[in-house]
């Protein structure tokens, strides 16, 4: 599978010249998880300008609540507590703990000194004690190393510990050809089979899992005979999800041109969004004038994404407008409620 996309960097106070890249993608060695094959054009461990930022407040506040609940579910403390790529304090400041140590080869220093921070790759450690608790959050899907991350995890996790696990699953994205999931930092893409064949090989457990918006999260244990989770799902087919994804590409052209004198909102400033309009200006004219993109998130308001020349407004001009098409298609429920239903609102998976 093999794509040539703008590389996501967010939203800027400018419009700006985005950098289009090759994303190509093959499959991995354990069913069911696929990696990138093309050669990474920006070194993601020493440049995080390429990553999609933590600080911005709104749905991701809402994500990382998410997160955390879920840890809080199934442990009361989390007592000696590892967290690899932290990114900053939010884990720290919500969780119940004994001693927290962070692994974060960029992460900046913290005062408290109950923290110890180990500036440094995950796999260039050499651990020297075990933890009742280990949080990876958006991890696996930035490592080359992933097998190797998972090997580690299992050394240092303690008997009776809890491995904590946060990832994308591609499994419906792959299917309906959502361009929101093809990032150039992400250099691996797990479906739901092959996440639980990753963590089988290694012999782990899955104790607690669920999926919400397109996300995995999962309650790892040491294996002890149980009985391990099956998941009866069918992989994704590559040559078969390529065609989906150009369909898509092809399908949304043609609504552009159909619809190119209505008043068309576009609710979610996001890289799905960002990919489509970049694909379709490259053989149709798009009618800018009629194209508008809102947003939830505040901290994107007035701002740009790469491929139009629009700013991003409040979601309060839709009710002037002739159609609403939903592009975070992974928060389309969490959308559609705040819209409150309309026969005006276009789900991107249906054009």
């Amino acid at each position: 599978m093999k794509f040539n996309l703008p590389v996501w960097n967010g939203v800027k106070s400018f419009y700006f010249k985005q950098k289009i890249k090759n994303i190509e993608i093959k499959s991995s060695k354990i069913s069911g998880i696929y990696i990138r094959k093309d050669v990474n054009f920006v070194d993601y461990q020493k440049d995080y300008t390429h990553m999609t930022p933590l600080k911005w407040k709104g749905y991701i506040k809402k994500i990382r609540d998410n997160k955390t609940s879920f840890i809080k579910e199934n442990i009361k403390h989390a007592g000696e507590c590892l967290e690899i790529g932290a990114g900053d304090d939010f884990n720290i400041k919500t969780l119940k703990w004994k001693s927290y140590t962070i692994c974060d080869p960029f992460i900046k220093p913290y005062k408290n000194k109950k923290i110890e921070l180990i500036k440094n790759f995950y796999e260039k450690i050499k651990f020297k004690r075990k933890f009742d608790t280990i949080i990876m959050f958006s991890v696996l899907e930035h490592t080359n190393k992933f097998e190797e991350f998972i090997k580690i995890t299992k050394k240092i996790l303690k008997t009776n510990g809890s491995f904590f696990l946060e990832i994308p699953i591609i499994d419906n994205q792959f299917i309906h050809g959502d361009l929101n999931c093809l990032l150039h930092e992400h250099v691996n893409y797990f479906s739901k089979k092959g996440i639980f064949n990753l963590l089988k090989k290694y012999g782990f457990y899955i104790e607690n899992f669920y999926f919400k918006n397109d996300t995995g999260f999962f309650q790892i244990k040491h294996s002890k005979n149980k009985k391990y989770f099956s998941i009866q799902k069918s992989l994704p087919n590559l040559d078969k999800n390529e065609k989906t994804f150009k369909t898509k590409i092809i399908n949304f052209k043609n609504f552009l041109k159909k619809y190119s004198n209505r008043k068309i909102v576009f609710y979610g400033a996001n890289n799905g969004l960002n990919s489509l309009l970049y694909t379709a200006s490259k053989s149709i004219n798009i009618n800018k004038q009629k194209i508008f993109i809102v947003d939830s998130d505040n901290n994107k308001w007035g701002k740009f994404i790469g491929s139009i020349n629009k700013r991003i407004n409040k979601p309060n001009i839709i009710k002037n407008s002739d159609l609403i098409c939903v592009s975070s298609l992974s928060f389309y429920d969490e959308i559609i409620l705040n819209l409150k239903k309309s026969n005006k609102i276009i789900n991107l998976n249906d054009i």
